[in-house]
């Protein structure tokens, strides 16, 4: 179920153990959260969306149905949502709601969030 184990990873965990514990097996999930370790983001790491994913309680197939149904396969969409909610232009019930739906996302750019703090 969406958003009830709530932040898996600790401190002392090592990148295998986020990823198996964030993953719960998914092959999926796996193929997600290594593109995700494996980049940064808008100067962010990647290992930042991942305690995103963990804070909203994102797990499992939820990742890969948040990629694949959600974000058109396209990790930049998934950082867009994690980066949106982060900022608090979504709220973590959207998020997990639109998972369960499998539907997209309609969010501003990174960019343009990110500009829109530097305005405000």
């Amino acid at each position: 179920m969406l958003g009830q184990s709530k932040e898996r990873i600790s401190g002392h965990d090592s990148v295998i153990e986020v990823v198996y514990k964030m993953s719960d097996g998914n092959p999926g999930a796996i193929s997600v959260l290594a593109q995700i370790m494996s980049g940064e983001f808008h100067g962010v790491p990647g290992f930042i969306l991942m305690l995103n994913l963990d804070s909203i309680g994102i797990y499992g197939a939820n990742i890969w149905m948040l990629y694949k149904d959600c974000c058109g396969e396209n990790i930049l969409e998934v950082e867009k949502v994690l980066r949106a909610w982060q900022l608090g232009k979504i709220s973590e019930e959207d998020v997990l709601s639109k998972i369960s739906a499998g539907q997209s996302f309609d969010l501003p750019t990174v960019d343009e969030m990110l500009n829109e703090l530097r305005i405000s």
